[in-house]
């Protein structure tokens, strides 16, 4: 809400004479409704009875107070218990974890029941990861005047952008040597392929070199057998001609 609609509501801010002021009082009003029209709302349609017969903003806001945060022991117990139960869930960030711890303290003071500083720092650093031990060993050694809640959550912040960062530069070397190694295969089975076609090229070579021996044997054989009837030939015609 902003801050000139809440201080309309908390009754901070008086509205002026209407004689003296009509103005001035009319923009007042106009603030007013937008500051009821807004609360209307932003609660549940199954609440807004609740406040249906009411015009008066400031009344507005003290029923539904009483309504959703009843100050019976009872519930300052049940949030007692949820403050020292509450964990950081798996993969969550600091930020969010401690927006819902300030959310139990701020309802435990409302309840009359505020938590001091010292355990809420403790719960804040109680049930974190593992990957934050080294520095919740470091927290620990720290005197008590350092040891408060706003301190300890700018430390744990600090460290979880360590840790992001780190995981993030683990992730390129990974990612790095994974194309390292992609390209290493890559080229080994590039000088695979080409060792194999250079051993096929010669072999098909040896092939036909093998081919061609029997046809050189062939066409001597030819030759042989040309001369030799050549030679019968030539001797056949001399013995007729001495005949």
């Amino acid at each position: 809400m902003e801050k000139k609609l809440w201080r309309i509501t908390d009754e901070s801010k008086v509205p002026p004479d209407e004689n003296l002021f009509p103005k001035e009082f009319n923009e007042f009003q106009v603030w007013k409704n937008k500051a009821y029209a807004t609360i209307y709302l932003s609660i549940e349609k199954e609440y807004r009875i609740l406040i249906s017969e009411v015009d008066n903003i400031t009344q507005a806001c003290k029923i539904l107070q009483k309504h959703f945060r009843p100050h019976s022991g009872a519930r300052v117990i049940s949030l007692t218990d949820e403050f020292f139960s509450c964990k950081i869930s798996e993969g969550e960030d600091i930020g969010l974890y401690t927006a819902r711890l300030k959310k139990i303290i701020i309802d435990l003071k409302d309840g009359g029941k505020p938590i001091a500083d010292w355990y809420q720092a403790f719960q804040l650093i109680k049930y974190l990861p593992a990957d934050y031990q080294g520095m919740v060993q470091i927290i620990y050694r720290r005197s008590n005047e350092k040891f408060k809640f706003i301190n300890v959550l700018n430390e744990l912040i600090a460290e979880e952008a360590r840790l992001k960062q780190s995981k993030s530069d683990l992730e390129v070397v990974a990612l790095h040597s994974a194309n390292k190694n992609s390209t290493k295969k890559k080229l080994e089975s590039k000088v695979k392929r080409f060792s194999n076609s250079e051993q096929t090229s010669l072999s098909k070579a040896h092939c036909k070199y093998k081919n061609k021996k029997p046809n050189r044997a062939r066409n001597l054989n030819v030759e042989s057998s040309f001369i030799t009837e050549a030679c019968l030939n030539e001797t056949n015609g001399n013995r007729n001609s001495g005949v």
